[in-house]
């Protein structure tokens, strides 16, 4: 366990970015979430490791993901024509479709486990880690198989309009943009969901 901290809180000391330190980065938050037992505590952030470890998921994580995009498309919560949808819903939506969740879920895991937060604290920091986050995992269905769907099968991420700081800062400030597509029971896939990770204007950045 003292190794695995000590790689982790190395590796967390500067900006993480390359599609490959993400991936190491997660499979060791993994591994000692493992060893100590406490993946039960920490159900967010281990779905999250999995997901950029497996092509494809199926468990309860994944699987409650699904029923929420269900339950958009349930006439009780959605109406196509006016776009009225309960809140909590929505901003439950909101949470994972922006990484926020997976944000804080990060935050106090590395709090609990006295690594350093700024990877999480710092706006630029965090946008590079959640954009080769983003790259690793695009490819990846969230396949929900339980029983009692309405309305659709699974749900598909595709990241789109990957930009740098600067680029990003001269144009729109969108880092990245989410395409949540989701896969009807009869197969068709008719419905989007964009959201986007976005950075604080350059100008807006504390100085040093």
């Amino acid at each position: 366990m003292t190794v695995i901290l000590g790689r982790l809180k190395h590796h967390l000391s500067h900006m993480v970015r390359e599609l490959h330190e993400v991936v190491y980065v997660l499979v060791e938050i993994r591994k000692l979430l493992e060893f100590n037992n406490a993946k039960s505590h920490h159900e967010s952030l281990v779905f999250h490791c999995d997901w950029a470890l497996h092509s494809e998921l199926r468990g309860s994580q994944a699987q409650a993901i699904v029923r929420l995009f269900d339950k958009l498309m349930d006439t009780e919560n959605y109406n196509p024509a006016t776009n009225i949808e309960h809140p909590k819903l929505i901003e439950e939506l909101v949470d994972i479709t922006t990484m926020s969740r997976f944000r804080e879920a990060l935050k106090k895991f590395l709090i609990e486990y006295g690594i350093p937060t700024s990877i999480v604290e710092y706006d630029p920091l965090w946008n590079e880690f959640v954009t080769g986050y983003l790259m690793v995992v695009e490819a990846c269905p969230l396949k929900c198989i339980s029983q009692g769907l309405k309305n659709l099968e699974s749900v598909t991420l595709a990241v789109t309009n990957i930009k740098g700081p600067y680029d990003a800062s001269i144009t729109d400030n969108v880092r990245a943009q989410l395409n949540w597509q989701w896969t009807f029971i009869d197969g068709d896939v008719q419905h989007e969901l964009v959201t986007f990770i976005k950075d604080v204007p350059l100008s807006e950045l504390p100085q040093p």
